[in-house]
């Protein structure tokens, strides 16, 4: 901190979830370079907040399961230096997107761990055969058409949809009855259900990378029908189309 003076340097100590939160939603860069004693929160929220993570190699963060990074985001404290650290602060800030963009699979592993976690159990138990269907999307903006459709999947094993699209309602802040907001992402109440809401550049990244498996459209329009051809261009087995 003395070395770069000019930094913004901000400890994350003394806050409540709430500051922590607003504070990694607006940092470029988080540093961790404690124990790593396990499978530490901080740093999977500070990725999932859009921070460029950089760490030690003590704990966890020296193996590439846990913290799943490029070797160039991690130090190890026993051989670098103070100096190195800075420099690669600023080549952070000098290209933030291409740095960002390098920690995509380290984002992709935390927002699966859920998922991960649960098969794991079922594989361990020998459940296997309870899973359904997984990575289904609604892939049209929240609507009262919508809403029936997602209350009538939301009880269905094989086709319960984990997402929705809708910018709007991905990014709004303002308060709503049906809407729930967790760690800077808002999610649908349906019935005892909650589905995430995401925007359309999230979906179609989610649906490049094998997350989301099924785009399903309710009662489409042409109009729809064609915008989902053209953005995600699925293959046709992927697209589910359901009517009433």
């Amino acid at each position: 901190m003395k070395l770069a003076p000019d930094i913004a340097w901000r400890p994350i100590q003394n806050m409540t979830p709430a500051q922590v939160q607003e504070l990694l939603a607006r940092a470029k860069v988080y540093i961790d370079f404690g124990n790593h004693p396990g499978k530490d929160r901080i740093p999977r929220e500070a990725a999932i907040s859009g921070c460029v993570v950089i760490t030690g190699r003590r704990g966890s963060a020296g193996n590439d399961i846990d913290i799943n990074i490029p070797a160039e985001f991690k130090f190890d404290e026993r051989t670098t230096t103070p100096q190195a650290v800075i420099k690669k602060i600023r080549e952070v800030f000098a290209d933030f997107q291409s740095a960002h963009t390098k920690q995509a699979d380290y984002r992709a592993r935390i927002r699966d761990d859920k998922n991960r976690f649960a098969k794991e159990v079922a594989e361990a138990c020998g459940i296997n055969d309870m899973y359904r269907v997984g990575g289904i999307s609604i892939v049209q903006s929240v609507s009262e058409k919508v809403l029936s459709f997602a209350y009538t999947f939301a009880q269905n094993n094989e086709y319960k949809p984990d997402f929705i699209v809708d910018d709007a309602a991905a990014l709004t802040t303002d308060p709503h009855e049906l809407l729930l907001r967790e760690q800077n992402r808002n999610y649908l109440r349906v019935g005892d259900n909650l589905i995430e809401i995401i925007t359309r550049d999230d979906a179609k990244f989610l649906y490049l990378e094998g997350r989301i498996k099924k785009l399903v459209l309710l009662e489409p329009t042409e109009a729809e029908l064609a915008e989902c051809q053209t953005f995600y261009a699925p293959r046709a087995e992927d697209v589910l189309i359901f009517k009433r």
